[in-house]
């Protein structure tokens, strides 16, 4: 996944930056903190010493995935989704004095370009690395607020703090976002000035599968008001 890649900025030469889906793996893993980023970068290492002794490899790095496009559908544990659900059910979001952005990709349209790749293109999938990543740039929280206000939902602009507290304070319904938010903080201060390229892949599946544009009929089908 695109957990191979630090979110901590000491690990860049520069920021804002886009990280290219063909990297030198070894210059990320000083920089690697963490047990989950760690074990894909193992798994990715595998790949490549299993590559470079004849066997056909291709690395397909899933991002951050949301929902389907056609059904709404989506993981339920899955952190994005905790958020969203933790700040409708808070009935705010933590837009002061933050500048959280969030990048979703589409599960559907992740799968769609996984299967195009190995069925129907793996000629130019081979030896390839590919981010299973929107081309869009990460949203800034507020922007996606913004849509959720457009669906009709009521949230209160607050700071992370007095998010957190309305966390803690609702019990068990949002036990799992607030145990895990300190943790998944720093990839929401990161998307604003980390985006993963996805032009090999844009290459790979020219205009047989596109991604569409997170805006507030998207996110009604994910989040519908009422349910």
């Amino acid at each position: 996944t695109n957990g191979i890649f630090p979110v901590n900025a000491s690990a860049y030469q520069e920021t804002p930056i886009c990280v290219r889906e063909d990297v030198t793996l070894e210059d990320y893993a000083p920089h690697l903190t963490e047990g989950y980023a760690m074990t894909k970068w193992v798994a990715e290492k595998m790949c490549t010493i299993a590559e470079a002794r004849g066997l056909p490899v291709s690395v397909m790095r899933p991002g951050n995935m949301a929902g389907s496009t056609a059904t709404g559908v989506q993981n339920a544990d899955d952190f994005n989704y905790l958020f969203v659900k933790g700040i409708l059910a808070t009935k705010s979001a933590p837009t002061k004095n933050t500048q959280y952005f969030m990048d979703l990709t589409p599960v559907d349209y992740a799968a769609q370009a996984v299967v195009h790749l190995a069925v129907h293109a793996p000629q130019k999938a081979i030896g390839q690395r590919f981010h299973l990543q929107t081309p869009q740039k990460p949203v800034a929280l507020g922007d996606v607020v913004a849509m959720l206000r457009q669906i009709g939902y009521e949230i209160q602009d607050v700071t992370r703090d007095e998010f957190v507290q309305r966390l803690e304070a609702a019990g068990d319904s949002q036990a799992a976002l607030a145990n895990g938010w300190e943790s998944f903080e720093p990839y929401y201060d990161a998307s604003g000035w980390l985006q993963y390229g996805c032009d090999n892949l844009q290459f790979a599946c020219g205009d047989a599968v596109t991604c569409p544009s997170l805006d507030a009929a998207l996110l009604s089908k994910w989040f519908p008001k009422g349910v």
